[in-house]
């Protein structure tokens, strides 16, 4: 299962790293926060392969938001379901 930080829906996935990281105050480079399972960035599509991907790639198969981005997931889960077959 994953745990993941934040989920921010956007058309452009390397700006909202790099606002990200700023505010973070993160050393993990833009490349590196944009594979982390643990931070979704992207359109819906761009977030649900990416669910898919980590699917695959560590095994995930539950994955737990914090409060505030819970509407903003909603949509990706409802696409990697369309996507699965789940």
């Amino acid at each position: 299962q994953a745990l993941v930080q934040a989920v921010v829906v956007t058309d452009d996935r390397r700006a909202a790293a790099e606002k990200y990281l700023a505010g973070a105050g993160s050393t993990m480079t833009v490349d590196e926060l944009l594979e982390t399972p643990f931070v979704l960035l992207g359109t819906v599509e761009e977030m649900a392969e990416q669910v898919l991907r980590d699917h695959e790639r560590y095994g995930f198969t539950y994955y737990a938001v914090h409060g505030p981005f819970m509407d903003a997931f909603a949509p990706v889960i409802e696409r990697v379901r369309a996507t699965s077959g789940s």
